[in-house]
């Protein structure tokens, strides 16, 4: 292991801000998100590893599946045949996706992050 990748120190206020920022930061317009990745790579709390999970593992925190899936699911499409059109609302896009999937790569992945960000911050043994 890296030296670099070996957490110090102990979680503080900011390290627990970074976190419900990563979660919930997305819904002040995604600025709160992005101000939870700084705060997370500010901190020599986590190794580097935590830190791209952080980062990567569905950027946005959690408003990133309300939109994917409104985005889905409020698809709609029109087919016309010989000039006469028929409109179809229904699941495309997002929306053909398994929901089980959906829910677990969308929602359970962050919230998963979040706490092995939790846990791994408390001062080591």
């Amino acid at each position: 292991m890296v030296a670099a990748d070996i957490p110090r120190g102990r979680r503080g206020a900011h390290e627990t801000t970074a976190i419900v920022l990563l979660l919930l930061g997305g819904f002040l317009f995604l600025v709160g998100w992005l101000v939870g990745v700084v705060l997370l790579w500010l901190s020599d709390v986590w190794s580097v590893r935590d830190k791209l999970l952080g980062t990567f593992v569905l950027p946005g925190g959690l408003v990133a599946p309300l939109f994917a899936l409104g985005f889905g699911v409020s698809m709609t499409t029109t087919t016309c045949v010989n000039g006469s059109c028929t409109t179809h609302n229904g699941h495309t896009g997002w929306g053909q996706l398994p929901w089980a999937f959906l829910f677990v790569a969308l929602v359970v992945l962050p919230i998963l992050v979040a706490v092995h960000l939790a846990r791994t911050s408390r001062e080591p043994v």
